[in-house]
């Protein structure tokens, strides 16, 4: 059966079923993205209205969703079960609900992609709440839980990497860089551009603290070759009568 009239047969079975799918740009690696999807509390703080959500089996959650807002007012509850997974890029999961009218069931996809630095989400599903609420008013609700969930799990990101060591810096393919100026255990300043040229000609032997000694050598010889250049110099010019 094609896919199509697959998916209009299953909308037909279920008045109350909705489809979205969509985008979002995270400013963080797939990894720390995942951490925070993996993570109970920062889900608590980023799901809008979510109350519980209990572990009760292998991959398996039960979880409860309040909403305020009317015409969706009340407390949904379903078991989420997570069925396929590929740390950090890809998770499929299913939500089954009781047959109530306040259950709330579904299925979906997320894939996390790298790009330029940040983490492209691409995420695809459909979603019922309950079995009385018109596919117009899912679709709205879905959406706006999604906008909410995307904008608070940014700033949980954002506090996360806020919380991390301010002495921690990445590695360049250029250069060294340990601080706003490199320096030696014995308190030597090394320039970022002696620090190039001493990776250059790979006189640390790729070990950062030699690179940042040999690096400090330079600038003091360099230093010293241009005083000695401007005795030489000095020496060099006519003297006055």
């Amino acid at each position: 059966m094609a896919p199509p009239v697959a998916s209009r047969q299953t909308d037909f079975c279920h008045p109350g079923l909705m489809n979205i799918e969509g985008t979002y740009t995270l400013q963080a690696s797939p990894e720390e993205v995942w951490q925070c999807l993996t993570d109970k509390a920062v889900l608590r703080h980023a799901l809008p209205g979510l109350t519980q959500i209990e572990e009760r089996g292998k991959e398996t959650y039960a979880i409860s969703l309040s909403i305020q807002q009317a015409p969706l007012a009340g407390t949904y509850t379903g078991q989420l079960r997570i069925t396929d997974r590929h740390a950090p890029y890809y998770c499929h999961f299913t939500l089954e609900g009781a047959e109530t009218t306040n259950a709330i069931s579904g299925e979906g996809t997320l894939h996390l992609n790298e790009r330029h630095g940040n983490t492209v989400l691409a995420y695809k599903g459909n979603i019922t709440f309950g079995q009385l609420v018109p596919p117009l008013v899912t679709r709205g609700a879905a959406k706006l839980l999604t906008q909410q969930f995307f904008i608070a799990l940014a700033e949980q990101l954002r506090q996360r990497q806020e919380q991390q060591p301010a002495s921690t810096h990445p590695q360049t393919d250029d250069l060294i860089i340990l601080s706003s100026h490199a320096s030696s255990s014995n308190g030597e300043v090394a320039s970022p551009v002696s620090l190039k040229v001493v990776r250059l000609l790979r006189l640390g032997e790729g070990d950062p603290e030699q690179e940042v000694l040999w690096a400090a050598r330079l600038r003091q010889a360099s230093i010293l070759s241009g005083l000695l250049f401007l005795v030489w110099l000095g020496t060099r010019l006519p003297r006055r009568a």
